[in-house]
């Protein structure tokens, strides 16, 4: 079977660049013959040469899956490329909809949601969800040809037998880590309230991550970097060395499907506070296995910081419980299994 991935461009270091690279090199699909087709630019710029070298790059490698990424921009041209190339099936993996980003005009948003993302997910022969709560809405019910059940992100063996990396000797104090894109979407305007409010001379906030809001952010913060409040590590390849000596991962995303970055921090027993939206609340029980707060919420983000970082014990039990529901729940080989399933029944026609 040959199963080829389209997505925008290598450079992204976005959760679904991530995802396509674990599933090519894992062990338990390494039956398929997989290929990645890259747009190699944003949308706005694709240009009708573009298009023809798209297809063309389907056409040389023939898969009989082309594996869609995204049901946004990328998504509208990776489908329509698809089916001039004359692919047998298309698979579609909703990461997100460009419709719930807040910083679009509205214009822009309705041309994504009567035009764009219906067509991507229109023409796809079968679409999953990383998440129930995505695969719950009515949208992408209505616009799916065949809409399968959730595959959830899950967490690499790999990520798990990789040795922690030494970034220097670990503070004293308590480390709140956050792991994501600094943008607005991200939470980061409500992070920047808590780092301001929070008077413990005894935490430290680590942001891992790159983004749009970033200079803005480090501007606000200035105070606070200088003295060594928050540190600002940037865009880090692997952000496993950083979640394994944090102590807290504050997750505060107005929006969500399933955070890898949220299942990578629980692996290495991070007590985990996160907004209660998209899949978040699939991971995280309040007060069994961690803690979920309202979005855009920075008083009941700093209330929930303080409540584990004062009671110890009830803090590791959080990070103990959602550590053991990761692991068994959110692992490699049981996502591979599920994945296979869906290529199979694909290459057979048994969803037709």
């Amino acid at each position: 079977m040959k199963v080829m991935h389209y997505y925008t461009y290598p450079e992204n270091a976005g959760g679904p660049l991530t995802y396509i690279r674990n599933i090519i090199v894992s062990e338990y699909l390494s039956d398929i013959e997989f290929s990645v087709c890259y747009q190699g630019k944003p949308a706005s710029q694709i240009k009708k040469a573009d298009i023809r070298r798209i297809i063309s790059d389907i056409k040389t490698f023939s898969p009989d899956i082309l594996h869609v990424h995204g049901v946004q921009s990328e998504g509208f041209i990776g489908v329509y490329a698809g089916k001039k190339a004359d692919v047998p099936h298309i698979l579609m993996t909703v990461h997100g909809l460009q419709i719930d980003a807040q910083n679009i005009n509205i214009i822009k948003r309705m041309l994504f949601k009567y035009f764009i993302e219906p067509y991507a997910l229109r023409n796809s022969d079968a679409v999953y969800c990383v998440c129930d709560e995505m695969a719950r809405r009515p949208y992408i019910k209505k616009h799916s040809r065949v809409l399968l059940p959730t595959i959830h992100n899950y967490i690499t063996d790999k990520f798990l037998k990789m040795q922690v990396e030494d970034i220097g000797d670990k503070s004293d104090k308590t480390i709140v880590a956050t792991v994501g894109r600094v943008s607005y979407d991200k939470g980061m305007y409500e992070l920047e309230e808590v780092i301001r409010s929070d008077t413990n001379d005894n935490v430290q906030y680590w942001v891992i991550g790159s983004g749009e809001y970033e200079d803005k952010m480090k501007s606000n913060l200035s105070p606070q970097i200088k003295s060594g409040k928050v540190i600002f590590w940037g865009q880090q390849k692997e952000v496993k060395a950083f979640v394994a000596k944090a102590d807290i991962f504050l997750f505060l995303s107005h929006h969500e499907n399933l955070s890898i970055a949220l299942l990578e921090a629980a692996s290495q027993k991070c007590c985990c506070i996160a907004t209660n939206v998209g899949g978040n609340p699939e991971v995280i029980s309040t007060d069994i296995d961690g803690i979920l707060i309202p979005p855009m919420d920075a008083k009941s983000a700093l209330y929930a910081l303080n409540k584990v970082i004062h009671d110890y014990e009830y803090r590791q039990e959080l990070s103990n419980s959602l550590y053991n529901k990761v692991l068994s729940e959110y692992g490699e080989k049981t996502f591979s299994k599920r994945l296979l399933t869906v290529y199979s029944s694909m290459a057979t026609q048994e969803m037709r």
